[in-house]
């Protein structure tokens, strides 16, 4: 049998070993090891059903071989069972995670196809998210953010807070992105966060070079404007929006400090506003609070305030993935 295995001749190797293994005279741990060996033969021979026959055999006897374990999902995914492999990677993972060894990228990169194949949305979401805590990068970052963008029904808010949290975590892309999130935040009533991250996309490179130049200068003009006459009048709106019944006004004025990095008198309007209640949205005020506590560097807070976003669907998500932003900040 060795000597068919140093050939390759995989075959006449499983032909032989199978022989052996029922005539019945092997010891009890020769079974184990034999079983494990005919199903890495049949992976060779990419005998799928096989590999799993022999497999749940031998991992009877060895529950905690996490690598021979990865070769039963691996021939789970090629045999299309999806739902299979999702469940088996993911007793890897905790077993992994619990013994202190590595989660491998690709492990995750697997669960995440086991998923998507599964239309598994949730699924996919929970893999990415995953990816971004162990090997965070831009493109893992754009997938789960575009997750959110994919949400029904997203009104200038959500899409708002969707592209502001694309541009905090640098995957912002094109000249296209760049104008949509300034001018959704004129819309807003946010001049000073439009002239912001217009400022960037001219000092990137990103605006101002082709032949829509002169529409982005207009817009930047606009927002600068706009922000020098807002930010002129924001002390006296303040002083008549704390003395207002209700809390609309201070989360508006804090909201408006926070687009101009006017930190501790964002968080001051932003609590004032939350205390008095009466909120007609307050996932957004908390939301606003959350990105204005982490801005200061008050994190644990910062992740206070995220977890109380919990009614609008898409800014639920949105607070999530701010969490685990700040997390790895941190």
């Amino acid at each position: 049998m060795f000597i068919q295995l140093q050939r390759g001749d995989y075959a006449s190797a499983r032909t032989a070993m199978e022989a052996t293994l029922a005539s019945g005279f092997l010891p009890a741990e020769e079974v184990t090891k034999t079983h494990k060996s005919l199903a890495q033969i049949a992976y060779q021979l990419k005998d799928y059903d096989k590999v799993i026959d022999h497999g749940k055999k031998y991992l009877q006897s060895a529950p905690g071989d996490l690598e021979f374990q990865l070769l039963m999902i691996q021939s789970q995914y090629l045999q299309k069972d999806f739902r299979a492999t999702a469940t088996g990677m993911r007793s890897v993972i905790a077993a992994a995670d619990r013994s202190g060894k590595e989660v491998k990228q690709e492990w995750l990169q697997l669960l995440m196809s086991a998923e998507y194949e599964q239309k598994n949305t949730a699924g996919v979401a929970d893999s990415l998210e995953m990816l971004l805590k162990r090997y965070p990068s831009q493109k893992y970052w754009r997938d789960r953010i575009q997750m959110v963008q994919d949400l029904p029904d997203l009104g200038d808010r959500e899409n708002f807070e969707i592209l502001r949290l694309m541009n905090e975590t640098g995957v912002l892309e094109g000249a296209d992105e760049y104008v949509e999130l300034a001018e959704i935040a004129i819309q807003l009533g946010l001049p000073g966060e439009a002239k912001t991250v217009l400022d960037k996309g001219f000092a990137n490179q990103i605006l101002g070079v082709d032949e829509t130049a002169d529409r982005q200068k207009r817009l930047l003009n606009m927002a600068g404007t706009q922000a020098a006459d807002d930010s002129k009048s924001l002390a006296l709106v303040e002083k008549e929006t704390a003395a207002a019944a209700t809390g609309d006004p201070d989360a508006k004025t804090g909201e408006a400090y926070l687009s101009y990095g006017q930190l501790d008198a964002a968080v001051a309007a932003l609590q004032r506003g939350l205390g008095k209640g009466g909120l007609t949205a307050p996932d957004t005020a908390n939301l606003q609070l959350g990105i204005a506590l982490f801005r200061q560097g008050k994190i644990e807070e910062a992740k206070t305030a995220f977890a109380l976003v919990k009614q609008n669907k898409a800014l639920t998500e949105v607070a999530r993935l701010w969490t685990l932003f700040i997390q790895q900040k941190k």
